[in-house]
This record gives structure tokens, sequence and C-alpha cells, in this order.
């Protein structure tokens, strides 16, 4: 049998988690945005495809493996591209919105899950403790 090896944190647990949230409160602002026409659907979308790129490449920083990043953003910008502009506004509407929920569902799972892997001071702790093995 395999083991699964987790990756681990670059930064403190805590930053790490003061990140997240700061681009979770960011995603709940484009969530909630009242949007009225396909004119502010797209300048919204291209906000949240910004963002988006963000928080992945904030995933990227934050862990020693790209397996977490490539995890929360496998497919997300797809509802994030430009209507064809025979689909509804409504319709449009609820897919971009289920889009964002779920990317913003993705990085909650991430800062709630930050207590199972480990901090770069804990890895030097594991290191020393090991050398006198």
């Amino acid at each position: 049998m395999t083991e699964t090896v987790l990756p681990k944190l670059l930064v403190s647990r805590e930053e790490a988690r003061q990140k997240i949230q700061a681009r979770i409160e960011k995603g709940e602002q484009l969530h909630s945005k009242e949007i009225r026409s396909d004119d502010e659907l797209e300048k919204t979308r291209a906000e949240s495809r910004k963002w988006s790129d963000y928080n992945k490449t904030l995933l990227l920083r934050l862990f020693d493996s790209t397996s977490i990043a490539e995890d929360a953003y496998t497919d997300f910008h797809e509802p994030l591209l430009a209507s064809s502009g025979s689909t509804p506004l409504s319709d449009e509407l609820r897919w971009y919105q289920n889009a964002m929920s779920s990317s913003i569902n993705s990085l909650e799972s991430i800062r709630d899950q930050l207590e199972l892997y480990d901090e770069p001071s804990e890895m030097l702790q594991a290191i020393s403790g090991n050398e006198g093995v």
C-alpha cells in the first residue's frame, strides 16, 4: 500500500489562514454583487477570473505541492467565460453564482483543514528530533 504524503505549509498556519480568509471575503463580495445586465455580468466575470487566478497562485505559494491548487481550481474558469449570448441572463447568473459558491467552499475547506498540514517550524522540529536517533 502506498502512503499518501500531505503537502506541507511554507508559511505559518496563522498566516495561511489569514490570507485564505481574505480571499474568501473577496469572493463573497463578488458572489453577492447585484448584477442586472449582461454587461455587468461580464465585468463581474472578469473580476472573478482575476480573483480565481490570484487564489491559485496564492495556494501555490502557501504549500510545497501544486496538488492543493490543482484540486481546488480544476475546471473553475469555465463558468467565468463569456456567455454565448443565447442563454438567458437568469441562467447565466445562476451558473456563475454556483461556480463562485463552489470556489468559495473550496477555499473554506482548505482553511478548515490547515491544522492537518505541517508548518515550517514543525518540519524543522521533526528533522532536528530525528538527528539524535
